[in-house]
């Protein structure tokens, strides 16, 4: 990127374009100085347009890097595949595989707003019945992947949504929900254990893409019963592990999910 046209000669479009490009070139995560040392920009230039982005959703700052979110993956969610580098069709193997190993629902659900929103699941007659709560959106703070996109959501956790109470045990108290959040940073794995639906249980885990950027969450979901949380852990934990890797290698291979 040391070639780049002088920044006095793009327009404000290709100044934004060029910037997140970088980002792509660094595996997603940047400091202020190397953006404005590779994109030619001074200093302050780079600093409104890396706010800019970070106003839209699009960049999150963490420990001092600018990193790019989920915001990037819920734009490419609406895109047709072939020009969304194709995330939700990457992940649908891996998706198949947690269905295979649980018999119940599996999804891969990235952010929107305030809410998850699930692009891509896999399902079996079984689970017919659920459909209605298995597709379109879902809150954060009380369901297994809206846990695992807020945790390791840095403005979200700065800024928790309206806890609504959908159920008598949903987290409502943002205290509460501040705790819940530091255990799935910390295990790696989020619970939801009847809080958004009576008699639904789900269990998610976050997908990475390159520079250690949340992509999104892969999560089973069934009624009590049939599935037992602590028990699928460790096989969403593997799983959404597996899909990581994939979209990493993807991303050397020149398919592109961040630039």
């Amino acid at each position: 990127m040391t070639d780049l046209i002088s920044t006095s000669r793009q327009t404000s479009a290709g100044k934004v374009l060029t910037v997140l490009k970088f980002f792509g070139s660094r595996g997603g995560a940047v400091t202020l100085g190397e953006v404005a040392h590779h994109t030619n920009m001074p200093r302050s230039t780079a600093h409104r347009m890396l706010a800019s982005l970070r106003t839209a959703g699009l960049v999150e700052l963490q420990d001092g890097l600018f990193v790019l979110s989920g915001g990037l993956v819920e734009l490419a969610a609406v895109v047709p595949a072939n020009l969304a580098g194709g995330l939700p069709e990457l992940v649908l193997p891996s998706l198949t595989d947690l269905y295979e190993s649980t018999k119940e629902a599996a999804q891969f659900v990235v952010r929107r707003g305030d809410s998850g929103l699930v692009v891509e699941g896999v399902h079996g007659r079984q689970s017919v019945g659920l459909l209605p709560r298995l597709t379109g959106t879902m809150p954060l703070h009380c369901t297994a992947a809206g846990k695992v996109l807020l945790a390791f959501s840095a403005p979200l956790r700065q800024n928790p949504p309206r806890l609504e109470g959908h159920t008598a045990v949903t987290i409502t108290s943002p205290e509460r929900l501040r705790e819940e959040l530091a255990r799935v940073q910390r295990y790696g794995v989020a619970f939801d254990r009847g809080e958004w639906i009576h008699g639904l249980t789900g269990v998610a885990a976050p997908v990475w893409g390159p520079g250690r950027t949340l992509v999104g969450a892969i999560s089973v979901v069934g009624p009590f019963g049939r599935v037992v949380p602590d028990a699928i852990a460790p096989r969403v934990r593997r799983v959404a592990d597996i899909a990581s890797r994939e979209l990493y290698t993807e991303r050397l291979a020149g398919r592109g999910l961040a630039g």
